[in-house]
């Protein structure tokens, strides 16, 4: 068993337990309250972890890595505490079918990773003022998309392939003045909303659209 007790954790910066054999009543989640100065926690393959754990006491934390956490179904609600984060990648996470609304605070956040991960929603997204990247490959959960999404004026590039549920794009979709890539391929939207018509740089659109 992983003991982390006699580490200097007030100076400890980045924290790797890429896939770790350590279960979800280790002791070291309380000690690693005294990491202030986290920047990076990588929990990738964590088999056991079904609830991160409260991260408030990291504020300084940068990178949240959760891939292939298979039996991961929540995602604690102190995230929305994490206002230094940059990135959140939840990729292949199986059982994760929802992300908590105070994800929609992260102003710091520049990109959301969630690939074949059947979240059934994305939030309110309104205050991620920074985020360039959402993608979103084989989240075929997902039926629709938040209106704020339409918001986001820094989102550069929106992958949504292969999102069997989503049928349409919300209107607000046109707003997105800085996006360079977009890809609905193999996804079950039928028909592009007009808004997409008003986009100032279409021919910097890449994508395949298989909507018809």
């Amino acid at each position: 068993m992983l003991d982390i007790g006699s580490f200097y954790l007030a100076s400890l910066a980045i924290l790797d337990l890429f896939w770790s054999g350590i279960t979800q009543i280790w002791k070291g989640w309380s000690q690693m309250k005294m990491a202030k100065n986290l920047t990076v926690l990588n929990l990738t393959g964590y088999y056991y972890l079904q609830k991160t754990p409260n991260l408030s006491a990291h504020a300084n934390l940068e990178r949240l890595v959760l891939i292939e956490c298979r039996n991961l179904v929540k995602i604690d609600k102190s995230i929305g505490q994490l206002k230094c984060l940059v990135s959140l990648d939840v990729r292949y996470c199986l059982e994760l079918s929802r992300l908590p609304g105070e994800l929609g605070e992260l102003e710091a956040l520049k990109e959301l990773l969630l690939d074949s991960t059947p979240i059934k929603n994305i939030p309110e997204i309104q205050g991620m003022k920074n985020l360039r990247i959402i993608s979103a490959h084989r989240c075929n959960e997902i039926a629709q998309l938040p209106l704020s999404i339409g918001g986001l004026a820094s989102l550069e590039y929106l992958y949504l392939s292969g999102y069997l549920s989503l049928e349409r794009l919300p209107d607000s979709i046109g707003k997105l003045k800085s996006l360079i890539e977009f890809d609905i391929s193999r996804s079950g939207i039928k028909e592009l909303p007009h808004s997409l018509q008003t986009i100032e740089k279409p021919e910097a659109i890449r994508g395949e659209f298989n909507c018809c």
